[in-house]
């Protein structure tokens, strides 16, 4: 039988404990649990990637631009569904020239997470608070949001 992946969907324990120990089947995904309890540590989807973390938390990109080095990217895995910031830390300490980035707030749909996407100037007018569809580096795609920054 073949191992389940970290990060790979899964029905139950069985398949991710094949893995290794301490993988568990969160909310249909294979995922690491801490040596603190039962908590569930963020999963990236590349094996030797990391979340960032702010504040000793993941940082949510939905909210906050990634540092230089790491990628957005959806974790089923992580807090019943979050953005989450992946790659592999720098070893030098980065110097940021510029004041972080604020976004605007992106409309997303509640069963999946996932921002919602539009392909023209006036595809989101049905949503009062996300009317303006708009290139988003972070996501990569054209998104419904609330200013003209995503």
């Amino acid at each position: 039988m073949q191992s389940l992946g970290n990060g790979a969907p899964c029905l139950n324990d069985y398949g991710c404990s094949l893995q290794a120990n301490g993988y568990r089947c969160y909310s249909g995904t294979c995922c690491i649990v801490s040596n603190t309890g039962d908590t569930v540590t963020p999963v990236c989807r590349a094996p030797n990637e990391a979340a960032e973390m702010q504040n000793g938390r993941p940082k949510n990109c939905l909210y906050t631009s990634c540092s230089i080095g790491y990628t957005c990217e959806f974790s089923y895995a992580y807090n019943g569904g979050q953005y989450l910031c992946c790659g592999k830390p720098s070893s030098l300490p980065i110097v940021q020239q510029q004041p972080p980035t604020i976004y605007g707030v992106v409309q997303i749909y509640p069963s999946t997470g996932a921002p919602v996407q539009c392909n023209t100037f006036n595809s989101c007018l049905a949503f009062n608070d996300t009317p303006n569809c708009v290139y988003s580096s972070r996501f990569g795609i054209e998104v419904c949001c609330s200013t003209l920054n995503c």
